[in-house]
């Protein structure tokens, strides 16, 4: 039986044991309506999601993942109420606030117009007088080819809540274009019936790095920063991470 004097002793102990479990928990956050990205309807959460858990885990964390709409995840994220938000993509007006993991994957984005339309990112003057769509929270690469021209008003540029928005203005004739990669557009493209009225451009706009995200101003993002980058490492060199991306 446990002596009434080393109960103090026994507290502290457990205070610790607890300190130390919640320290391994990192809380993290993501959108749900990006596949197969971020997907909350599969079971792995999609591409983005089950690298990002299992680097976490490969680190000694045990990751606490909410999915909450774009705008509200980057929000908290930012405030430090999330230690953690995926994938993003590096954008200046976001690395004053955040700090940016190594790139959990890569992947090509095109720009996306109707089928016969003259637009191309070789030739950006086209783009005047037309109008572009961008994603809430997203950062296009379609905004650094037209800064210019979206800067003295010869293109406009929408900004609906998701991707799916912009792919149904561009099939309705509100906007003109729009970037996206190929996983991310052609689901949608098929299930709208407009396969055969919108394409691609034949070249890639940029090859996209897509990060964590970890809040500037909180103490110890940098540090788990650190972690969580030489855990993605380790995944590299084993094969984990080539394992993970061919599910």
């Amino acid at each position: 039986m446990t002596s009434r004097r080393s109960l103090p002793i026994l507290c502290v102990y457990l205070f610790a044991a607890c300190a130390s479990a919640r320290a391994d928990t990192v809380m993290l956050t993501t959108g749900q309506d990006d596949p197969p990205f971020t997907d909350s309807s599969r079971a792995d959460g999609g591409i983005a999601t089950r690298l990002v858990l299992a680097a976490f885990r490969s680190a000694g964390m045990e990751p606490r993942l909410d999915w909450l709409p774009w705008k509200r995840g980057y929000s908290l994220t930012k405030s430090g109420a999330y230690q953690a938000s995926f994938p993003y993509l590096h954008a200046p007006e976001r690395e004053q606030d955040f700090l940016f993991s190594d790139p959990i994957f890569t992947d090509p984005s095109y720009l996306w117009t109707r089928a016969g339309d003259r637009l191309t990112p070789d030739d950006p003057e086209r783009f005047k007088g037309r109008t572009i769509c961008v994603p809430q929270n997203y950062h296009s690469p379609l905004q650094d080819l037209l800064a210019p021209l979206l800067a003295s008003g010869d293109v406009r540029m929408e900004r609906p809540e998701t991707p799916d928005k912009c792919l149904q203005m561009l099939a309705a004739g509100r906007i003109d274009a729009l970037s996206g990669e190929e996983d991310e557009i052609a689901g949608p493209l098929q299930a709208l019936g407009q396969a055969n009225h919108i394409g691609r451009s034949s070249t890639p706009l940029a090859v996209l790095e897509f990060c964590v995200i970890f809040p500037r101003e909180t103490v110890g993002s940098a540090e788990l920063a650190e972690r969580f980058n030489a855990a993605l490492r380790r995944m590299k060199e084993d094969g984990r991470y080539a394992a993970l991306m061919s599910r």
